[in-house]
Order: structure tokens, then C-alpha cells, then sequence
């Protein structure tokens, strides 16, 4: 029962986690091909610039060609996606626009997205350009625009007398439509030529994605190092001066004693106990789980060891004998048992024992 809610405390961290990326989950955006499609050109400006064709390819891709023509000082022609039945669309939970495009001579190419704010200074809503050069590159047909590097061209502040102090973030709530325009390097009378393949908004999931993966490595780095400092505790096992007195079992005080007494012989084991106390090694191996936490066998090392490094400490006997008094009847299995418990061989141990004092 221990282990299973030890289980599902380790589990939980991660399963918040999981709802918590979902729970930030938003769906794609699709603008086109969704959205309605208009046009403007500066004809309007007294420009000469010219649309010659706009049409869909398949359904699903914008062809339109133009020529940018003189009699305006900044020509210009543009593709404006939006929604009539929904004058206003929310892009406040996106990251970044990401548009599918191919084009003949563009190098630069501007991407605008039109959002309502108030003009302080005429004291009505106005259409406020948030502007994003897209370089263009022949071999490169998906351009991914992130909406914090959309700013409002200077010719916005000059034309409504706003200054940049006096003008709030944008507020991508209050978004009216996306538009392509054309290229601004392109000479006039020059014919360009342009498909839209896709233009969506998306999130990006990579930031919390990686927080909370990076908050469940340290809450489970944390719980690895208190489960290893836990282990890694001593544990001391006496011997002849044991105190028993809070074991009620009789069976278990007769054992324990035994072993506490006899530990220096080579040849104790359980089957020396079971034969001595007429016990089954079985029943002698519960009693040693239940009071003592452990095996016969490591119980027996914890002693051996414990008395051999005294010897090593208080006495100049060799290792050899160190190791026959304490009960090991193989030097070299002693060694092997000493360095597994403290990391070093006895001659090292006791080396060390002698430098530090």
C-alpha cells in the first residue's frame, strides 16, 4: 500500500504537467484559404499601379500578378484577407504568423496586419498597421513571422499625429484583417508575379514545453537525492553488548545473542544456528527480517566489519589476523567484503586512519 501511494505521489507532478501543455493548447488559425479576399492599389492616390490578374489555383492557392506604376510617390497594390460576418478577429493568443508563398523578383516583402485602436488626438477608432518586412528567399517558400517583431511603420505617427509614448501595446484582440503587399525594392513598370499557398497563426508551445519539462527534471532530481541520502545513511549493527530488551520473542533474543556471541567463528551459518537453537533456517531468517531489518548474512558483515576496524584502529595486528578473529576463514574474501562496505581495502583503511592522526 506504501509503494502504490509512494507511486502515485511521483506521478502526479507529471500528470499536471501533461494538463497543463494541453490545457495551453490552442488550434491553429487559418487566414487563407479561409478568410475573404479584396484588393487596393493607390490608384486611389492618383498612382498608376496595376493589378492584371488574381485568381485561385486549385482552391487553395492565390495567384495575382501586378505592375507598379508612377504618379504616386510610394506605389503600392495589396491582398487584404478578412472576414465581413466578424469585423474584428482575436490574434491575442498566437505567436507568430506563418505564410506558404512563392514569388518571382520579391525580395521584400511587407506583411501587415491591420488592428482598431483609439486616436487620442481626433478622438475616434482608428485602423492601426502592425508592419513586418518578410525577406524573401528564392529557395524558401515557409516564412514563420512572430507577432512581437510586427511594429507601426513612422508614416502611421506622421499621418495621425499620435507619438509612440502616447500609443498603448498593440492590442491583437481587435485584429481587422492581414494583408500581403507588394515588394518595396521593385522599380516601376517591373511585372511581379506572386502565389499564396497558406497563411495561418500559431502558437508557440516550445517555452512552456520546456519550463515544465525542466520543473519535473528538478522535482524528480530532488526526490532522486533525498531517496539516495536516505540510503545512504548508516546503518549500525551491534554486537556483544546489544541491547535487547524491547524484543519480546524469545526465539529472536536466543538468536540474536547466539550471533552476538559467536560472530568470530568461521563456520557460523544458518546452518550452525539451526542446528544449535533447533530451529529451521527459515523461521531464523524471518525472525532476522522482522527485528533486525535485514539478512543473517549482512547482519553477520555489519559485526565482522565493525569489530575488524576497531582492530585496525586500536591494535598492529596484520590484516591476516584481523580478519581470522573476526570470524572470516579467506583473507582475500575479507578484502573483498571491506572494500564493497567502506571504498578501500583494509590496509587503506587503516593508512588513512593513521595519517589523520
Amino acid at each position: 500500500m506504501k509503494q502504490n501511494s509512494n507511486n502515485i505521489f511521483l506521478a502526479i507532478p507529471a500528470i499536471i504537467g501533461i494538463f497543463f501543455i494541453l490545457g495551453d493548447y490552442k488550434k491553429d488559425l487559418t487566414i487563407f484559404p479561409s478568410h475573404t479576399i479584396t484588393t487596393y492599389i493607390d490608384t486611389v492616390d492618383h498612382g498608376t499601379s496595376q493589378i492584371h490578374d488574381i485568381k485561385l489555383l486549385d482552391t487553395s492557392k492565390l495567384f495575382f500578378s501586378y505592375t507598379l506604376g508612377n504618379g504616386f510617390q510610394y506605389p503600392y497594390i495589396g491582398v487584404l484577407f478578412n472576414n465581413p460576418s466578424e469585423p474584428t478577429f482575436d490574434l491575442s493568443e498566437y505567436d507568430y504568423v506563418e505564410i506558404d508563398l512563392q514569388a518571382e523578383n520579391s525580395k521584400s516583402i511587407p506583411v501587415v496586419i491591420n488592428i482598431e485602436c483609439f486616436n487620442c488626438f481626433i478622438g475616434r477608432i482608428v485602423s492601426r498597421p502592425m508592419w513586418h518586412e518578410l525577406e524573401y528567399v528564392k529557395d524558401q517558400r515557409t516564412y514563420r513571422l512572430p507577432l512581437a517583431d510586427f511594429k507601426t511603420p513612422n508614416w502611421w505617427f506622421i499621418y495621425t499625429k499620435n507619438t509612440k509614448k502616447d500609443m498603448a501595446p498593440p492590442d491583437y484582440r481587435y485584429t481587422t484583417g492581414l494583408s500581403i503587399l507588394n515588394c518595396q525594392l521593385l522599380p516601376v513598370n517591373q511585372k511581379e508575379s506572386v502565389i499564396i499557398n497558406s497563411i495561418r497563426l500559431s502558437k508557440d508551445y516550445l517555452p512552456g514545453t520546456m519550463a515544465v519539462l525542466l520543473m519535473l527534471v528538478i522535482f524528480y532530481l530532488m526526490v532522486f537525492f533525498i531517496i539516495k541520502l536516505k540510503q545512504s545513511q548508516p546503518v549500525i549493527f551491534p554486537h556483544k553488548n546489544l541491547d535487547v530488551g524491547n524484543l519480546e520473542d524469545e526465539e529472536a533474543r536466543s538468536i540474536i545473542n547466539y550471533v552476538s556471541e559467536h560472530y568470530n567463528h568461521t563456520d557460523l551459518s544458518l546452518s550452525t544456528l539451526q542446528r544449535e537453537l533447533g530451529m529451521t533456517e527459515s523461521k531464523i531468517s524471518s525472525v532476522f527480517k522482522k527485528a533486525c531489518g535485514t539478512t543473517f548474512k549482512k547482519y553477520l558483515n555489519q559485526i565482522r566489519l565493525r569489530e575488524a576496524k576497531r582492530l585496525l584502529e586500536q591494535t598492529d595486528r596484520q590484516i591476516m589476523e584481523v580478519a581470522y578473529s573476526v570470524g572470516y576463514g579467506n583473507v582475500s574474501h575479507f578484502n573483498k567484503v571491506f572494500k564493497t562496505s567502506e571504498g578501500c581495502a583494509p590496509n587503506e583503511y587503516r593508512k588513512k586512519l593513521r595519517k589523520n592522526t
